[in-house]
C-alpha cells in the first residue's frame, strides 16, 4: 500500500492515496496530491515546476520552500523572507482554476499554522480564486478556506466575489498547533463544512463561491519578519468527475 504519510508524524489514522483513489475511482477525480517525501533540492522543486500529482510550488519576494530536515522526505515548511514585505511561499495545483465550485471540490491537509503575529499578511489553506498569497485576504475573491491575517484568530472563510462569510475558529483551534484540516463541499457547492481533526466547526451556506478556484496552502508577510508554516506533512483534493 502506498501510503500518504512517509515522515515522522505517519499514524494509522492518516490516509494513504491508495485509499483516497478506491474511495473515489467511480465518481471522484483526483486535483492534487503529496506527501512531500522527494529531495525538494533538486532541480524541479527547485524551478517551479511540477511535483508529485498535480502540485507546484510557488514562491515570490525571497519566500522559501523546504524540508524541515535537509533532503529528508516527509515534511516541510513554507517560510516567508526576512528581506522584505510582501514575501510569500504557497504549495497550490499547478493548473489555474481547477477546483469547480459546483463539483463538491474537497481539500485535506496537515500542519501546524504560523501563530498571531502582527508581520502576518496571510496564512491561508483551501480554494481561492486568487493565484498568489498576497491576494488571499481580499474580500473580492472567490473561496473557500481556513485563513488569518495579522494577530487574529484562525476562521472559516466562503467568499463570492463580492461578500464573505467567517466563522472564528479560535475555540477549536491555536493558531501554531499542529492539526489536520479539511473543506468539505456538498450539494453541489451549496454548502462547506470547515474541520479540523476530523470534527466539522463550521458549515457555511452563504457568500459562496461561483468560480473556479486554485487548490493552496500558503503564506505571506507584510514586514521584514520571516514566518513560516511549519510540518507540511501531505495535502490532497479531489472533486466529482461529473
Amino acid at each position: 500500500m502506498v501510503k500518504i504519510i512517509s515522515g515522522p508524524a505517519a499514524a494509522a489514522s492518516d490516509p494513504t492515496l491508495v485509499g483516497i483513489l478506491e474511495d473515489f475511482d467511480d465518481s471522484r477525480c483526483l486535483l492534487m496530491w503529496s506527501d512531500f517525501a522527494a529531495d525538494v533540492s533538486n532541480a524541479a522543486w527547485a524551478n517551479r515546476t511540477s511535483f508529485d500529482i498535480g502540485c507546484i510550488k510557488f514562491v515570490d519576494g525571497g519566500g522559501t520552500f523546504n524540508q524541515e530536515t535537509a533532503n529528508s522526505g516527509g515534511l516541510i515548511y513554507l517560510n516567508t523572507s526576512s528581506d522584505g514585505s510582501g514575501s510569500s511561499a504557497a504549495i497550490m495545483h499547478y493548473e489555474g482554476g481547477p477546483a469547480d465550485f459546483n463539483k463538491d471540490p474537497r481539500i485535506k491537509f496537515k500542519c501546524n499554522f504560523e501563530a498571531a503575529n502582527s508581520a502576518l499578511q496571510v496564512q491561508a489553506g483551501g480554494f481561492n480564486s486568487a493565484r498568489a498569497p498576497t491576494d488571499w485576504d481580499a474580500t473580492s475573491n472567490d473561496c473557500a478556506m481556513f485563513r488569518s491575517v495579522t494577530t487574529g484568530n484562525l476562521f472559516a472563510v466562503t467568499g463570492s466575489g463580492s461578500a464573505e462569510t467567517t466563522t472564528d475558529l479560535g475555540s477549536f483551534y491555536t493558531l501554531g498547533n499542529n492539526a489536520v484540516f479539511e473543506i468539505v463541499s456538498s450539494s453541489n457547492g451549496g454548502s462547506w463544512a470547515f474541520k479540523i481533526n476530523g470534527t466539522t466547526r463550521a458549515t457555511h451556506t452563504s457568500n459562496l463561491p461561483d468560480a473556479k478556484m486554485q487548490c493552496m496552502i500558503g503564506i505571506a508577510n507584510n514586514t521584514t519578519t520571516a514566518l513560516r508554516i511549519d510540518n507540511l506533512d501531505y495535502i490532497w483534493a479531489t472533486q466529482d468527475r461529473d
